[in-house]
């Protein structure tokens, strides 16, 4: 797993797009929001599920991993959400 991966979300419209550290890309486009909870599915090709609560993505695969991502600056259209959180091995198998 890169750390140069990334979330882009635009402020116009109800779509974001992963990009992988080998700059794969992946589309996902919003399936519903519940409360301040907004869920979107992959368009395109992946496997996992994204959830964003007002100020940051967590990014869900079939396993149960989960990496967060979140914007380390202000503005822009589109908004940048870097990966800021992995969890180790350990951390997964606990869960």
């Amino acid at each position: 797993m890169s750390m140069r991966q990334f979330i882009s979300s635009s402020t116009s419209a109800n779509a974001v797009t992963v990009t992988r550290g080998d700059f794969t890309q992946y589309g996902f486009a919003l399936a519903g929001t519940s409360g301040a909870i907004s869920t979107y599915s992959a368009t395109t090709g992946a496997s996992s599920t994204l959830m964003f609560n007002g100020a940051a993505f967590t990014e869900i695969f079939p396993d149960g991993q989960q990496l967060t991502y979140q914007s380390q600056l202000p503005g822009g259209n589109p908004v940048t959400h870097q990966l800021i959180a992995v969890p180790t091995p350990q951390e997964r198998r606990r869960a």
